[in-house]
């Protein structure tokens, strides 16, 4: 058999490519594995649960009584201290920030529809 330097070398080549291919396959793929474990920690810890539960609830609360009670809520609010206003901006941050997080990790494919279902299983939602 006769090998040609420059072939020999384009195999080398290709074979040092495919090696930092696995490579580079492996640690990304043990990355999103570490990064999707902690998102579920995060998640799961009961401290966080509870506080997008409550924050949700008190959203809705807000949002979805009567109108009449709205309306009375609106008034109250006027003549009231900043207390209600803030307490309402801060749940609704509190629930943009852990949606806004969940729905980035749902499309970045870490985490299943049944672990979300578990996530939202644990929370005690008004929702219905």
């Amino acid at each position: 058999m006769n090998f040609d330097l420059t072939n020999l070398a384009t195999l080398a080549a290709a074979l040092g490519s495919l090696a930092a291919a696995i490579a580079a396959w492996r640690a990304a793929s043990s990355a999103r594995d570490a990064v999707r474990t902690q998102i579920i920690l995060d998640f799961s810890k009961r401290d966080a649960q509870q506080d997008f539960g409550e924050a949700t609830n008190i959203l809705w609360d807000f949002k979805y009584k009567s109108e009449e009670d709205i309306a009375k809520r609106f008034e109250r609010l006027k003549t009231d201290s900043k207390k209600d206003w803030e307490k309402i901006d801060n749940a609704r941050r509190i629930v943009h920030k852990f949606w806004r997080q969940l729905m980035s990790v749902k499309q970045a494919g870490l985490v299943s529809d049944k672990e979300l279902l578990v996530f939202f299983s644990n929370l005690n939602l008004k929702l219905f």
